[in-house]
């Protein structure tokens, strides 16, 4: 065999030897990406039972809250003061989680108890001295943990087929300690059992963003079930139809001696429209002997390397700059917060200060939120439905005017330049969110004591509203990079937190009501956004333009 074919075979054997290698690292790859998949497909699933547990506890949890109401949300002025009746609560309570079966609905009985005196009052069906006990016995056993509006404990008591349950919350005494409990006696079937189906049917368990208009039950099952004290627990909610376990995931809470589990199972079917990268075979192992098929399959995985790090690294920044701006005000909220209730004011001047602390990063919080459920809430993209006629200088100044102790905290000041009336038919929601956006925006990246000057304005049957701020300014380049989701200046982005999303919800609010955004140079080297609304909506004093 000459030198040149064993070099041939050589080469083949290399390239062969090559190929397997990058076979095998493309199984492998495989594998942990269907790996990855399954995880993030159990995940969706764990967010829908999480979803559903929220928005079906919130929902019966008002409803209780509004039965007990009338008797516990007021505190004592004095300890001696005189409770309200038992009579009222089973007034203002009777027709809050009734049981199904008229007979074990019989047994219901409603009760106040005086942690001041001992004394226990009930009406209704009389609970017998046995039920008293196990009652007085569980709430000495909540003494011990703080006070709450609503909590559930068990009687003790089964009754063929069903478990019995105590709603109750404390009455605050002027000292913040509990001065009395109301409460009643009912099914454990009855809490929340009307909600369990119209949360399943009102609320999407999915964004919409990922899964559009598809209802529930073509995507996901959900099953919930209760117990006490780790006993396997009775169904309360099946939704139809069932999926398999595929991709199933659970989630329990324990407020109290309740158990709660709430299950969801989605939908195999749904896995290639959530995850589409999922891979589709290796026809690329049948060119063992080529070396073009071995490139090709290197430039694949590398471009899929690539693609996996761009989008871990766009959520990894995304997720930081949003917990980051989430931490902060809740941090504020809860240092002042703990600082009231240890009475660790020293006047009612710190009181007033705190308070104020707390609204202006509540505000906060609800201004992040609305920006990022602007992406996901149902309907949050295309034209605007319930336009009005709007004073767009009024709402200018209504705006400024709330947003004003978010910027004094920062040093900045605000001028107003406006007419009288400003007229513009657009929907008040969105534009309002416009104005809140542009203001943080102006707020965040201006040095302390400057001014942000706000202006409407009509011009050429226009509608004009303009926020001019002192900071450092937008380059050219980049102002059309702004408007895109999660983007965000790398000169900008050590001078204050953010998520990205405030100027790409404002082009999107804006281009929804057929209106036109632009920013430019301001006057005092600072940025101008300018935002127009076209003639037809715009509204003079004798009619329309």
């Amino acid at each position: 065999m000459s030198a040149s074919t064993r070099g041939s075979y050589t080469l083949l054997g290399l390239l062969i030897a090559l190929v397997i290698w990058l076979g095998v690292e493309a199984i492998r790859t495989a594998q942990e990406q269907r790996h990855a998949t399954d995880r993030v497909l159990t995940e969706y699933a764990g967010l829908a039972a999480w979803y559903f547990r929220t928005v079906w506890r919130a929902d019966w949890e008002a409803q209780g809250k509004s039965a007990l109401g009338p008797v516990i949300t007021q505190p004592l002025a004095r300890r001696d003061d005189t409770l309200p009746s038992v009579a009222t609560l089973a007034h203002v309570a009777q027709q809050f989680a009734r049981c199904a079966s008229p007979s074990s609905d019989s047994l219901r009985y409603y009760f106040r108890y005086d942690h001041r005196t001992g004394e226990l009052v009930t009406t209704g069906a009389d609970p017998g001295p046995a039920r008293r006990r196990l009652l007085l016995d569980s709430l000495y056993r909540l003494l011990e943990l703080p006070p709450r509006e609503l909590f559930a404990i068990s009687t003790g008591i089964d009754r063929p087929g069903e478990r019995r349950v105590v709603l109750a919350g404390h009455k605050l005494g002027p000292d913040g300690r509990a001065a009395a409990t109301f409460g009643f006696e009912t099914c454990m079937r009855a809490i929340g059992r009307d909600a369990f189906p119209r949360v399943f049917a009102d609320y999407s368990l999915l964004p919409p963003a990922l899964v559009g208009a598809i209802p529930n039950d073509s995507m996901v099952s959900i099953t919930v079930t209760r117990g006490f004290d780790g006993e396997p627990g009775e169904t309360l909610f099946v939704s139809t139809p069932q999926y398999p376990d595929t991709y199933r995931a659970r989630v329990v809470e324990q407020p109290d001696e309740v158990s709660m589990r709430f299950e969801a199972h989605l939908r195999p079917a749904l896995a290639s429209r959530l995850v589409p990268s999922r891979p589709t075979g290796f026809r690329a192992l049948w060119l063992l002997g080529l070396l073009s098929a071995s490139l090709a399959l290197a430039g694949v995985v590398l471009a899929q390397i690539r693609r996996e790090q761009q989008l871990v690294r766009a959520r990894s920044d995304f997720v930081s700059s949003v917990s980051h701006e989430l931490r902060t005000p809740l941090a504020q909220i809860r240092l002042f917060a703990e600082s009231l209730k240890l009475g660790s004011t020293r006047s009612e001047r710190d009181r007033t200060a705190a308070i104020e602390v707390i609204l202006q990063e509540s505000q906060r919080l609800m201004h992040l939120v609305e920006n990022v459920l602007h992406f996901t809430r149902p309907g949050g993209r295309g034209r605007t439905p319930f336009p009005e006629r709007v004073d767009l200088s009024q709402l200018v100044r209504e705006v400024v005017h709330g947003f004003e102790p978010l910027a004094r905290g920062r040093g900045i000041r605000f001028r107003i330049e406006a007419p009288d009336r400003v007229e513009v038919q657009v929907e008040p929601g969105p534009t309002r969110q416009i104005l809140l956006n542009l203001l943080d925006n102006a707020v965040k990246f201006s040095p302390s004591e400057r001014a942000v000057t706000v202006r409407t304005w009509l011009e050429e049957g226009w509608a004009c509203l303009a926020v001019e701020d002192e900071g450092p300014g937008i380059p050219s380049a980049d102002r059309e990079v702004i408007w895109r989701p999660f983007v965000r200046l790398r000169a900008n982005a050590s001078r204050a937190p953010g998520s990205g999303i405030g100027l790409a919800v404002v082009r999107d609010l804006v281009e929804r009501q057929d209106g036109q955004v632009r920013v430019d140079d301001g006057a005092g080297g600072g940025a101008i956004f300018t935002i127009r609304f076209p003639a037809l909506r715009v509204a003079a004093r004798n009619g329309v333009a």
